[in-house]
């Protein structure tokens, strides 16, 4: 049988690492969404208001992913083993998807409803919306189903090889439940 805590670190490692990737993932998107924001500002000639307004929204959804994944990054791992931790890592994860999904549908609308010229081929948009679809369904949803699987199996199996990870380590050192624990003081 497995052992359950290294199940566990390697689940956290995975996170990490997912966490990692959705940042390189959405960097992109928010630094050409916002740098096309900024020229839709002043170049009022070729782009439009929706153009500014698309452009934007997108750049701050993007923005949201990059800016969960930091506040991820700076919890302490001892943090993320508690069941506390483990519930704010399910809301962290699902709003990363659900700004994800929202970057998604609003690229999908945007392909499907705008009208075709030179530089906006309908084309082009619907197959990047397909390109995101799948980026969505191999980066952002397993990362949370696998928060919630973690959430919901804080097993006993766990916590029992946590308590004999701890006993062997007072053993070790020669603390025990009948030892005091400031030395050989009496009271």
């Amino acid at each position: 049988m497995a052992d359950p805590i290294f199940n566990a670190h390697l689940g956290r490692i995975f996170l990490t690492r997912a966490w990692i990737f959705q940042a390189i993932i959405a960097s992109p998107a928010m630094i050409i969404y916002g740098g096309v924001a900024f020229f839709a500002v002043f170049d009022g000639s070729y782009y439009t208001i929706y153009d500014f307004v698309m452009y934007l929204c997108e750049s701050i959804l993007a923005a949201g992913i990059i800016f969960i994944v930091l506040i991820q990054r700076q919890l302490k791992p001892a943090s993320l083993r508690s069941e506390s931790g483990k519930r704010l890592t399910v809301y962290f994860e699902a709003a990363k998807a659900l700004l994800a999904t929202a970057l998604w549908l609003w690229a999908l609308i945007d392909a499907v409803l705008t009208r075709d010229n030179y530089y906006h081929r309908s084309e082009r948009r619907i197959a990047a919306a397909g390109i995101a679809f799948i980026v969505l369904v191999l980066f952002w949803y397993p990362t949370v189903a696998y928060s919630i699987y973690s959430l919901n199996t804080h097993s006993v199996e766990e916590e029992e090889a946590e308590d004999r990870g701890q006993e062997a380590a007072g053993a070790a050192t020669g603390q025990g439940e009948r030892q005091p624990l400031l030395g050989n003081e009496s009271v």
